[in-house]
Protein backbone atom coordinates (compact mmCIF):
# COMPACT_ATOMS: atom_id res chain seq x y z
CA UNK A 1 0.00 0.00 0.00
CA UNK A 2 1.48 3.74 -1.13
CA UNK A 3 2.60 5.94 2.03
CA UNK A 4 1.11 8.96 0.07
CA UNK A 5 2.43 12.16 1.72
CA UNK A 6 3.12 16.08 0.67
CA UNK A 7 6.34 17.65 2.51
CA UNK A 8 6.79 21.48 2.30
CA UNK A 9 10.29 22.46 3.84
CA UNK A 10 11.59 25.67 4.22
CA UNK A 11 10.07 27.62 1.35
CA UNK A 12 10.78 31.23 0.96
CA UNK A 13 9.44 33.23 -1.77
CA UNK A 14 9.34 36.83 -2.96
CA UNK A 15 7.88 38.50 -5.50
CA UNK A 16 8.15 41.94 -7.40
CA UNK A 17 5.72 44.13 -8.10
CA UNK A 18 3.12 43.63 -11.28
CA UNK A 19 4.42 40.00 -10.91
CA UNK A 20 0.78 38.64 -11.86
CA UNK A 21 1.64 35.00 -11.50
CA UNK A 22 1.73 35.33 -8.40
CA UNK A 23 -0.05 38.55 -7.05
CA UNK A 24 -3.43 39.98 -7.72
CA UNK A 25 -3.43 43.45 -8.36
CA UNK A 26 -4.94 44.15 -4.48
CA UNK A 27 -1.96 42.72 -3.94
CA UNK A 28 0.19 44.98 -5.79
CA UNK A 29 -1.90 48.08 -4.77
CA UNK A 30 -0.77 46.50 -0.46
CA UNK A 31 2.71 46.01 -1.49
CA UNK A 32 2.85 49.79 -3.22
CA UNK A 33 1.21 51.63 0.14
CA UNK A 34 3.77 49.23 2.37
CA UNK A 35 6.30 51.06 3.94
CA UNK A 36 7.88 48.41 4.64
CA UNK A 37 8.18 47.63 0.64
CA UNK A 38 11.72 46.33 0.15
CA UNK A 39 14.19 47.67 -2.62
CA UNK A 40 13.30 46.95 -6.50
CA UNK A 41 9.41 46.60 -5.21
CA UNK A 42 9.70 43.37 -3.98
CA UNK A 43 7.66 41.46 -1.18
CA UNK A 44 8.80 38.34 0.97
CA UNK A 45 5.41 36.58 0.61
CA UNK A 46 6.64 32.93 2.22
CA UNK A 47 9.48 32.50 4.58
CA UNK A 48 10.67 29.54 6.07
CA UNK A 49 7.40 27.71 5.33
CA UNK A 50 7.03 23.90 6.26
CA UNK A 51 4.78 21.25 6.99
CA UNK A 52 4.34 17.66 6.29
CA UNK A 53 0.70 16.06 5.70
CA UNK A 54 0.46 12.21 5.35
CA UNK A 55 -2.53 10.07 3.48
CA UNK A 56 -5.69 10.79 5.37
CA UNK A 57 -5.25 14.61 6.23
CA UNK A 58 -7.78 17.05 5.42
CA UNK A 59 -6.24 20.74 5.92
CA UNK A 60 -7.72 24.12 5.38
CA UNK A 61 -4.95 27.12 4.84
CA UNK A 62 -6.31 29.73 7.13
CA UNK A 63 -5.01 33.45 6.30
CA UNK A 64 -6.10 37.00 5.14
CA UNK A 65 -5.84 38.39 1.85
CA UNK A 66 -2.58 38.86 0.67
CA UNK A 67 -1.25 35.81 3.26
CA UNK A 68 0.63 33.93 0.52
CA UNK A 69 -2.21 31.03 0.60
CA UNK A 70 -2.67 30.51 -3.29
CA UNK A 71 1.11 31.39 -3.56
CA UNK A 72 2.01 28.26 -1.44
CA UNK A 73 -0.42 26.00 -3.64
CA UNK A 74 1.03 27.47 -6.50
CA UNK A 75 4.13 26.17 -5.27
CA UNK A 76 3.25 22.79 -4.98
CA UNK A 77 1.38 22.51 -7.90
CA UNK A 78 5.06 23.37 -9.97
CA UNK A 79 2.86 26.38 -11.53
CA UNK A 80 5.27 28.50 -9.74
CA UNK A 81 8.64 27.68 -8.00
CA UNK A 82 9.86 28.49 -4.58
CA UNK A 83 13.71 30.99 -4.03
CA UNK A 84 14.42 28.49 -1.79
CA UNK A 85 13.20 25.36 -0.28
CA UNK A 86 11.64 21.69 -1.06
CA UNK A 87 7.92 20.03 -2.01
CA UNK A 88 8.67 16.32 -1.93
CA UNK A 89 5.54 14.10 -2.02
CA UNK A 90 4.45 10.51 -2.86
CA UNK A 91 1.60 10.41 -5.15
CA UNK A 92 -0.42 12.00 -8.20
CA UNK A 93 -1.54 15.28 -7.55
CA UNK A 94 -5.01 16.71 -8.76
CA UNK A 95 -4.42 20.52 -8.61
CA UNK A 96 -8.03 22.81 -9.05
CA UNK A 97 -6.21 26.18 -9.64
CA UNK A 98 -7.85 27.99 -12.09
CA UNK A 99 -9.13 25.03 -13.76
CA UNK A 100 -11.92 26.13 -15.85
CA UNK A 101 -9.12 28.02 -17.59
CA UNK A 102 -7.27 24.17 -17.87
CA UNK A 103 -9.87 23.09 -20.54
CA UNK A 104 -8.97 22.88 -24.19
CA UNK A 105 -11.93 25.45 -25.42
CA UNK A 106 -11.22 23.22 -28.79
CA UNK A 107 -11.49 19.98 -27.90
CA UNK A 108 -15.04 18.06 -26.38
CA UNK A 109 -15.68 17.37 -22.99
CA UNK A 110 -14.94 13.52 -23.55
CA UNK A 111 -11.55 14.81 -25.41
CA UNK A 112 -10.64 17.10 -22.60
CA UNK A 113 -11.31 14.19 -19.95
CA UNK A 114 -8.26 12.18 -21.38
CA UNK A 115 -5.91 15.59 -21.65
CA UNK A 116 -6.66 16.59 -18.67
CA UNK A 117 -6.33 13.08 -17.01
CA UNK A 118 -2.99 13.07 -19.18
CA UNK A 119 -1.67 15.85 -17.81
CA UNK A 120 -2.21 14.55 -14.42
CA UNK A 121 0.11 11.67 -15.12
CA UNK A 122 -2.97 9.22 -15.84
CA UNK A 123 -3.08 6.14 -18.62
CA UNK A 124 -5.24 6.05 -21.21
CA UNK A 125 -6.86 2.94 -19.76
CA UNK A 126 -6.82 4.40 -16.26
CA UNK A 127 -8.69 7.05 -17.93
CA UNK A 128 -11.28 4.97 -20.07
CA UNK A 129 -12.03 3.12 -16.65
CA UNK A 130 -13.06 6.28 -15.00
CA UNK A 131 -14.61 8.27 -17.88
CA UNK A 132 -18.64 7.24 -17.38
CA UNK A 133 -18.08 8.20 -13.66
CA UNK A 134 -16.30 11.90 -14.54
CA UNK A 135 -19.66 12.49 -17.57
CA UNK A 136 -22.29 11.24 -14.93
CA UNK A 137 -20.50 13.05 -12.20
CA UNK A 138 -20.34 16.00 -14.39
CA UNK A 139 -24.44 15.91 -15.85
CA UNK A 140 -23.14 17.50 -19.40
CA UNK A 141 -24.99 14.59 -20.66
CA UNK A 142 -25.77 14.92 -24.17
CA UNK A 143 -22.83 17.52 -25.29
CA UNK A 144 -20.14 15.64 -23.81
CA UNK A 145 -18.94 15.52 -28.03
CA UNK A 146 -19.24 18.92 -27.91
CA UNK A 147 -16.20 21.18 -28.05
CA UNK A 148 -16.14 23.09 -24.64
CA UNK A 149 -16.22 26.81 -26.17
CA UNK A 150 -19.63 26.37 -26.73
CA UNK A 151 -20.08 25.36 -22.89
CA UNK A 152 -21.51 27.70 -20.18
CA UNK A 153 -19.42 28.78 -17.69
CA UNK A 154 -21.13 26.22 -15.55
CA UNK A 155 -20.51 22.97 -17.64
CA UNK A 156 -17.26 23.97 -17.75
CA UNK A 157 -16.99 24.16 -13.62
CA UNK A 158 -18.91 20.85 -14.00
CA UNK A 159 -16.68 18.83 -16.20
CA UNK A 160 -13.64 20.33 -14.43
CA UNK A 161 -14.56 19.42 -11.32
CA UNK A 162 -15.30 16.30 -12.06
CA UNK A 163 -12.18 15.43 -13.69
CA UNK A 164 -10.08 16.12 -10.76
CA UNK A 165 -12.61 14.53 -8.05
CA UNK A 166 -13.27 11.27 -10.23
CA UNK A 167 -9.67 10.00 -11.16
CA UNK A 168 -7.72 8.56 -8.71
CA UNK A 169 -5.65 11.05 -7.32
CA UNK A 170 -3.49 10.80 -3.97
CA UNK A 171 -3.18 14.89 -3.41
CA UNK A 172 -6.27 17.36 -4.29
CA UNK A 173 -5.47 21.14 -4.03
CA UNK A 174 -8.18 23.56 -4.07
CA UNK A 175 -8.18 27.35 -3.74
CA UNK A 176 -11.62 28.71 -3.34
CA UNK A 177 -12.95 26.35 -6.57
CA UNK A 178 -16.10 25.88 -4.50
CA UNK A 179 -17.38 29.26 -4.22
CA UNK A 180 -17.97 29.94 -7.80
CA UNK A 181 -20.20 26.55 -8.31
CA UNK A 182 -23.77 26.68 -8.29
CA UNK A 183 -25.21 25.26 -4.78
CA UNK A 184 -26.34 22.06 -6.04
CA UNK A 185 -22.99 20.95 -7.71
CA UNK A 186 -21.34 22.52 -4.50
CA UNK A 187 -23.31 20.48 -1.90
CA UNK A 188 -22.39 17.54 -4.47
CA UNK A 189 -18.78 18.30 -4.68
CA UNK A 190 -19.12 18.96 -0.55
CA UNK A 191 -20.48 15.39 -0.34
CA UNK A 192 -18.24 13.39 -2.28
CA UNK A 193 -15.14 15.05 -0.92
CA UNK A 194 -16.49 13.64 2.93
CA UNK A 195 -16.76 10.63 1.46
CA UNK A 196 -13.16 10.68 0.35
CA UNK A 197 -11.91 12.02 3.33
CA UNK A 198 -14.15 9.25 5.33
CA UNK A 199 -12.04 6.89 3.79
CA UNK A 200 -8.74 8.39 5.02
CA UNK A 201 -6.93 7.84 1.82
CA UNK A 202 -6.22 11.02 0.33
CA UNK A 203 -4.50 14.24 1.00
CA UNK A 204 -6.97 17.55 0.96
CA UNK A 205 -5.30 20.93 0.92
CA UNK A 206 -7.72 23.09 1.02
CA UNK A 207 -8.22 27.10 0.94
CA UNK A 208 -11.64 28.50 0.85
CA UNK A 209 -12.58 32.27 2.96
CA UNK A 210 -16.07 30.65 3.30
CA UNK A 211 -15.73 29.26 7.37
CA UNK A 212 -18.55 26.96 6.79
CA UNK A 213 -17.14 25.01 4.10
CA UNK A 214 -13.79 24.79 5.71
CA UNK A 215 -15.72 23.26 8.86
CA UNK A 216 -17.94 20.82 6.35
CA UNK A 217 -14.80 19.68 4.15
CA UNK A 218 -12.01 19.64 6.47
CA UNK A 219 -10.57 18.10 10.32
CA UNK A 220 -7.32 20.11 10.56
CA UNK A 221 -6.38 23.89 9.84
CA UNK A 222 -3.44 26.12 9.86
CA UNK A 223 -2.85 29.39 9.72
CA UNK A 224 -0.52 31.30 7.44
CA UNK A 225 1.11 34.87 8.66
CA UNK A 226 3.59 36.32 8.41
CA UNK A 227 4.71 34.18 6.04
CA UNK A 228 4.92 31.05 8.38
CA UNK A 229 2.68 28.13 8.56
CA UNK A 230 1.53 27.26 12.44
CA UNK A 231 1.06 24.06 13.45
CA UNK A 232 -1.81 21.64 12.40
CA UNK A 233 -4.59 21.79 14.65
CA UNK A 234 -8.24 20.47 14.89
CA UNK A 235 -10.52 22.55 12.69
CA UNK A 236 -12.14 24.28 15.45
CA UNK A 237 -9.08 24.76 17.55
CA UNK A 238 -7.06 26.51 14.08
CA UNK A 239 -10.29 29.38 14.20
CA UNK A 240 -10.06 29.77 17.74
CA UNK A 241 -5.85 30.87 17.26
CA UNK A 242 -7.35 32.38 14.02
CA UNK A 243 -9.60 34.76 15.65
CA UNK A 244 -7.74 36.10 18.00
CA UNK A 245 -4.88 36.96 15.59
CA UNK A 246 -7.72 39.33 13.73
Amino acid sequence: MKKNYLEIKNIYKSYKLGETNFSSFTEDVKIFFNKNIKKKNTKLILENCSIHLKKGDSVAILGKNGAGKSTLLKIISKIAYPDKGQVRCEGKIASMLSIVNSLEPDFTGVENVFFLGAGMGFGRKEIMNKLNQILNFSEIGEFKDTPVKRYSVGMRIRLSFSICLNLNNDIILADEVLTVADSYFQNKCIKFLKSIIKKKQKIIFFVSHDRNLNLKICDKGVILKNGNLSEIYDIKKAYNYYDKLK
